[in-house]
């Protein structure tokens, strides 16, 4: 009797988290714009981007990572919801209705771009087809359970020897999302 109520349990658990996941995933969009929107100032260009159309797949077991290093922002009852979020968005794409003023670029564009280019060919290559040496690529942001916090990766290229790659933790402050942490960084 004990295992079944605690089978249950873990059922229940279940549906009411995934609800949750599948709830943030049908107002995603509006808290995706919102959340773009709040971090263009800070972490973008504030004018016309060029960004890659699929986000930046975060591994489960790296945000886990993060999160286990981290419990002043991650609890043990995120581990759950973060590793649902990664499964429910792996085949979102960015687009123009979430990122304004964005160039969406395919990743399949981008590599064929790039693929077996000489040192600043590709970039060249890329200037003439868009105009600027610059180019994002963003993870979406995974949620903790309570909404109020989130991790996203940011890779930002500007040349054959320019470029950011951050894991940053963004904290909701009011109704606006701010930079909390930075986890892993890097510029070259």
């Amino acid at each position: 009797m004990a295992k079944c109520f605690i089978v249950i349990v873990n059922f229940l658990f279940s549906l009411v988290t995934y609800g949750q996941v599948s709830d943030a995933y049908s107002k995603c969009r509006t808290d995706l714009k919102q959340f773009i929107s709040d971090i263009r100032q800070s972490e973008l260009s504030t004018g016309q981007i060029i960004l890659v159309n699929q986000p930046i797949s975060l591994a489960t077991e790296t945000v886990l990572f993060y999160a286990a290093r981290n419990r002043d922002v991650f609890t043990s009852l995120d581990t759950g919801f973060i590793a649902r979020q990664i499964d429910a968005y792996k085949n979102f794409q960015w687009d123009t209705t979430i990122v304004d003023s964005a160039r969406i670029v395919s990743q399949s564009t981008v590599d064929t771009i790039f693929k077996n280019s000489k040192e600043g060919s590709g970039w060249e290559r890329f200037t003439k087809l868009y105009g600027r040496e610059e180019l994002y690529h963003l993870s979406l942001p995974i949620f903790t359970l309570d909404k109020n916090y989130c991790i996203v990766e940011i890779h930002r290229s500007c040349g054959s020897l320019c470029g950011t790659y951050c894991v940053v933790v963004f904290k909701r402050h009011g109704k606006q999302w701010k930079r909390f942490k930075e986890l892993e960084c890097s510029v070259s």
